[in-house]
Order: structure tokens, then C-alpha cells, then sequence
């Protein structure tokens, strides 16, 4: 709240910078810390923009704060320390919204149930933003590893994940999120993290540029959106009307999974009906039959600024498609940092 009052009195562009650069400030102090207890040998990775010299005590508040909580937990609030100074229209441009861990861990056990296998698969989220979905599955990717040396388990995970963000800062927290989150990986194996994170927009990069996986996952931004002519030809097969985000991520998801693969995705309940999501509910009929689908009850206290109803949702790529009989339940939350209670509806 301290730090937001500040950000509230600059000018939006201002603005921006102060919430990468206080940010910064926040990680770089947090990364100390962690590395005087660990023995880590390197230092902090490479910060896009400078860390903020001014309101060191504040800094030193939060990242000592931070510095108390779960991996996954510190992770999370970050980038919501970030997404909050940012701009209203900032923030909404970019879809940043970051996923807390009890969303991404029930989907990553829809995922586990689907038959993903976590010592062969290759995953990768094509719009990462704070690293929820990465920073969580790497240390799963290392634990089911067929690696035997911490070298081999680490050059196991760089071969098997790849992220995806359009913000370069996000980008960067990302890879220091995956740090953390590797951090006892990286000792053990005497080196740091190679990148595992491209920042780039996904929707524009070339067919084939990023390669097929066997598991897409992540929460792509929402929001309708004004194409290039060259952009709504590309993904014609799931446009009808005005063009959505999270559905072009969607069209964007069956397009990298491989045959056989899965898609796990944080979206939004609208393209379930409706005129302009009909190509992409086709789309995905074909190629993509959808297998598991959790609504999120409560629109609020979920997603910080979001009042849209929400969903987590399994699909399958399949070269012939099925009709699977889908899974259907209902998530209520808690607080952020609760598991979801399940309430199973049944299959349909």
C-alpha cells in the first residue's frame, strides 16, 4: 500500500518504470538474502532496468517480509507488487493478471490426471507473465527426472520447458522465479539456469519457430484486441467477430501441442457459448476435445482486478478426434495462499 501510493502520484509512463525499478530493488535484496543462507556462488541474473536507489527502507521491509514465505508464495506476491504499480491500461494491455498457487496447482493435477507424464514430457506456456505455471512444474520436471547427477537432472529440465512473454520484465522475473525455484538443483550442480524464457510476443513468432510440445499450460491474457491483416489471417480458423486474447491463445495452444498432447489452460467461461467464440468452439471440437473443466464459483478474491467468471480447462490434441465424457467440478477458494475446496458435478 506504501508503494502504491507513491506509484499513484506519477505519470503513467513514470509509473512503469518506478514499479520495475522498486521491483527490482525488492528482488535484488530478496536474491541477497537467499544467497547468504544457501551458499549460492553467483550472483542475482542480470536485471533489465536498474534497481531503484531511493526508499531503501521500504525495499528492505518488503523483501525481508517476502523472504519468510514458501517459494511459490514470495513468487506469487512479487508479481503482484508489480502488476499493482502498474498502470490500469498498462496492466491490461499487457493481461497481467498473475495466477495464484492454488489455481495453478489444481491445474497442474488436472493435468497429472489426464496421464501427462512429468519424466518424458516437454512443456511450455506461451504467455508466462510472473513464471506461476514454470516455477511450479520445473521442480516436478527435476523430482520425475530419469537423470541420475544434479547436472544431467538440470540440463533435463532446460531440454524439456520453455516460457514465452511479451513484458522483457516479467520475462526477467520469470527467470529469477525459476532460480529460486531450482535454486538447491543449481548448487548441486555447480552452474545456474541457462534462459528458459523468450521475450517475445507468441502470437507473432513464425509456424514452427517455437517447435510442438507435449503439454501447453499456462493463463494467456483476456481482453479483445485489433488485428494486423496478416495476424486475423493466420488465426482465421478460430476468429469470428472481434478477436479475444485468450482465444487466439487457445487457437495458439492447438497449434504447439503435439498429437497426443495436452492443453491446460486459465481462461475465461465466455467461449463456452456466444457467436463470436462458435469457430473456436469448432476448432477445438476437432482438434482438441475438451476433457476436464473446473468453474471457479466466486469471481472475486481470485484474480486481483478481474470480475469475469473463470475457468480451468483440459483438452486433449488428437489427431482423430474423440467424444470424451468430460469432467466437470466446481473450485472454492479461499484466501490466496489455501488449497481449493472440489466439489466433483460429474462427468457429462
Amino acid at each position: 500500500s506504501e508503494a502504491q501510493a507513491i506509484a499513484s502520484e506519477l505519470e503513467p509512463q513514470a509509473r512503469v518504470t518506478f514499479a520495475r525499478e522498486f521491483c527490482t530493488s525488492v528482488i535484488a535484496l530478496m536474491w541477497s538474502r537467499r544467497a547468504e543462507t544457501s551458499g549460492c556462488t553467483w550472483g542475482l541474473r542480470k536485471p533489465v532496468v536498474a534497481p531503484l536507489r531511493r526508499l531503501s527502507g521500504l525495499s528492505d521491509r518488503l523483501s525481508g517480509a517476502l523472504g519468510t514465505l514458501s517459494t511459490a508464495r514470495a513468487g506469487f506476491l512479487t508479481g503482484q507488487l508489480y502488476t499493482a504499480l502498474l498502470p490500469n491500461e498498462v496492466r491490461k494491455e499487457l493481461g497481467a493478471f498473475y495466477t495464484p498457487p492454488a489455481i495453478v496447482e489444481r491445474l497442474l493435477e488436472l493435468v497429472t490426471e489426464s496421464g501427462f507424464s512429468w519424466r518424458r514430457g516437454t512443456i511450455m506456456d506461451p504467455a508466462c507473465g510472473g513464471a506461476a505455471f514454470l516455477a511450479s512444474v520445473a521442480p516436478r520436471i527435476a523430482e520425475n527426472s530419469e537423470a541420475e547427477s544434479p547436472l544431467a537432472v538440470l540440463e533435463d529440465v532446460e531440454t524439456r520447458l520453455l516460457g514465452v512473454e511479451i513484458d522483457a520484465f516479467a520475462a526477467w522475473m520469470s527467470m529469477v522465479r525459476l532460480d529460486l525455484a531450482l535454486s538447491d538443483l543449481t548448487r548441486a550442480a555447480k552452474r545456474p539456469l541457462r534462459p528458459l524464457v523468450i521475450s517475445r510476443d507468441a502470437l507473432t513468432m513464425m509456424p514452427g519457430e517455437l517447435g510442438q510440445f507435449d503439454l501447453v499450460i499456462g493463463n494467456p491474457p483476456y481482453g479483445k484486441v485489433k488485428l494486423t491483416t496478416a495476424l486475423r489471417q493466420r488465426y482465421r480458423e478460430s476468429l469470428f467477430g472481434h478477436a479475444n486474447l485468450y482465444g487466439l491463445f487457445t487457437e495458439l495452444a492447438v497449434r504447439l501441442a503435439k498429437p497426443g498432447g495436452l492443453i491446460a489452460y486459465v481462461t475465461p467461461t465466455s467461449f463456452l457459448g456466444g457467436e463470436y467464440f462458435k469457430s473456436l468452439r469448432k476448432l477445438l471440437a476437432h482438434f482438441a476435445p475438451l476433457q476436464h473443466l473446473d468453474f471457479i464459483q466466486d469471481r472475486e478474491g481470485v484474480f486481483d482486478g478481474v470480475l469475469q467468471e473463470t475457468m480451468l480447462a483440459v483438452f486433449a490434441r488428437q489427431a482423430i478426434p474423440k467424444s470424451p465424457a468430460v469432467q466437470v467440478s466446481i473450485l472454492h477458494p479461499g484466501d490466496t495462499a489455501s488449497p481449493l475446496a472440489v466439489d466433483s458435478i460429474g462427468k457429462v
